[in-house]
């Protein structure tokens, strides 16, 4: 497999990494509340994407890095959200809805990635 054939693949198997990472809740920004971890992983990938949006390959192969350094975090948090959602509810229900606009937007960066991913490709 040449480069070219390979960034849409790549950009396929980061995009499944963030729709489970993304698909679950809410998030913010740090201490021991996981929807605000979860959001802080989210727009730490949405920055990775526009810093990269003009190499594809390069915009991959950072979600990928960050995707392998921060994967089974990301997987802690999706299971703590549980827990938190019912301890919780109001506050759970606010991060929800901002962690649903985030990730809209990261699954549309990414699409425009692969886009661009598939366009050098041909």
């Amino acid at each position: 497999m040449t480069r070219e054939t390979l960034a849409p693949l790549a950009f396929a198997v980061v995009l499944a990494f963030l729709v489970g990472a993304c698909s679950r809740s809410p998030a913010a920004a740090g201490g021991s509340d996981p929807s605000a971890r979860l959001l802080a992983h989210t727009d730490r990938m949405i920055e990775l994407l526009r810093a990269n949006e003009a190499d594809p390959e390069k915009a991959a192969s950072a979600l990928a890095a960050y995707q392998a350094k921060h994967g089974a975090e990301v997987e802690e948090l999706k299971r703590a959200m549980a827990a938190f959602m019912q301890k919780d509810p109001l506050k759970a229900a606010a991060a929800a809805s901002v962690y649903g606009r985030k990730s809209t937007e990261l699954a549309h960066l990414t699409a425009q990635a692969e886009a661009r991913a598939r366009t050098r490709a041909r």
